[in-house]
């Protein structure tokens, strides 16, 4: 027979799926979410739901620079952040060649 243990086929499914959204604050600013259910189920702690699996952030564009600040959790209370700063190199030479 089966493990009481082992996931059913719904769970199964959905740990092969990650859940993601971006939301619009405005025309340079964007809020990121993020689910990751197989992470979550892995890691999460017994006494409780916890942050694994979870992820949010935020990015930003100025002129031709955008920064994005994301914070991921494995474990509840602990999280890892990750830090972009990004820029089109092209489009900064491009437009230093049109002012000059």
């Amino acid at each position: 027979g089966k493990a009481d243990d082992e996931p059913g086929t719904l769970n199964k499914l959905f740990r092969h799926i990650n859940f993601g959204a971006e939301i619009l604050v405005s025309r340079n600013v964007n809020v990121l979410l993020g689910y990751n259910y197989l992470i979550h189920q892995e890691l999460k702690m017994e006494n409780s739901g916890g942050g694994a699996g979870f992820s949010f952030g935020f990015s930003a564009r100025v002129k031709s620079f955008e920064f994005v600040v994301a914070r991921n959790s494995y474990i509840t209370g602990v999280g890892g952040y990750t830090f972009t700063l990004a820029s089109n190199v092209k489009q900064i030479i491009t437009r230093k060649k049109i002012r000059s």
